[in-house]
């Protein structure tokens, strides 16, 4: 008998496009960063995926007028207001390649770079190869570069003043 679900066997392919999602009412993105970030999402999603064989994908986005907590006081701030985030990732079975986030705010803009190598079983235990390129026109125009290793549950941040 066939399967009422095809895409568990036969080949997917998304695109999604999606604008003034408000960031605050995502839930997993709440559980996963474990703080309550805002500001209006837009962007589009592709997914392709052949047979049994893992899925490619990536999403192209940007975030408006929103702000990101810390859960430490950085640079003497305990949260990011920024005007906008833009971003670009890619993904396979294995990988989430970080090909670029730019944030701009008022006190701070970063360029974010890398890759997380994707635990299938539990993201939370993903490993992070990050690296930022941080200005701080809130300190002088202070300029470092942040790196970031560990796992998604556990990172490990390190910022050189350079």
């Amino acid at each position: 008998r066939p399967s009422r679900f095809p895409g568990r066997q036969g080949p997917i392919h998304v695109n999604l496009k999606f604008d003034h999602l408000a960031l605050q009412e995502i839930a997993y993105l709440r559980h996963t960063l474990g703080r309550t970030v805002t500001g209006k999402l837009k962007g589009t999603l592709a997914y392709n995926r052949s047979g049994k064989a893992p899925g490619t994908g990536r999403l192209d986005f940007r975030v408006a007028n929103g702000v990101y907590p810390l859960l430490e006081k950085t640079f003497g701030l305990d949260r990011i207001d920024f005007r906008e985030i833009d971003g670009q990732l890619a993904w396979n079975e294995k990988t989430l390649k970080v090909e670029r986030i730019y944030m701009t705010g008022e006190k701070v803009r970063i360029v974010l770079k890398g890759e997380v190598a994707v635990n299938a079983e539990d993201f939370n235990a993903s490993g992070l190869n990050l690296t930022a390129n941080v200005e701080l026109p809130s300190m002088n125009n202070a300029k470092g570069i942040l790196t970031i290793t560990g796992t998604v549950f556990a990172p490990v941040v390190a910022f050189k003043m350079g």
